[in-house]
C-alpha cells in the first residue's frame, strides 16, 4: 500500500531570490538603487505584511504589479547583495574586453 507523503511547502524566498536576481541583472545602477530605496520604504509602513504568496503592494518605482511582501524582502535582499558584489568589483569590470 502506497503511504501519503505531505509535499513540502514551496521555499517562496528562493523563489522569490531566483526571480528577482534574473529580473535586476539587466537593470541600470540607477534603477536599482532608486527600487531599493523605493521598495524599503514600502517595507518600512505601517500597513506592511510580509505575505508569502498574496500579492498586495505595489511599489511605483518598480512597476505597476502588486507584490507579495515575501517578494518585496527577497528583492532588498537580492539588491543588497548586488550592490555588495558591485562595490567589491575593480572599475571598468562591467565592460566587455575588447
Amino acid at each position: 500500500m502506497l503511504q501519503s507523503r505531505s509535499l513540502p511547502e514551496p521555499d517562496h524566498h528562493l523563489a522569490y531570490r531566483l526571480h528577482w536576481t534574473g529580473v535586476i541583472r539587466s537593470w541600470e545602477a540607477y534603477r536599482r538603487r532608486k527600487v531599493l530605496e523605493a521598495v524599503l520604504a514600502r517595507a518600512a509602513a505601517g500597513d506592511f505584511i510580509p505575505t508569502a504568496w498574496e500579492r498586495r503592494f505595489i511599489v511605483p518605482e518598480l512597476d505597476d504589479q502588486p507584490h507579495a511582501g515575501a517578494s518585496l524582502l527577497s528583492l532588498v535582499e537580492v539588491l543588497q547583495a548586488y550592490a555588495k558584489d558591485e562595490s567589491k568589483a575593480e572599475p571598468g569590470d562591467d565592460t566587455p574586453p575588447a
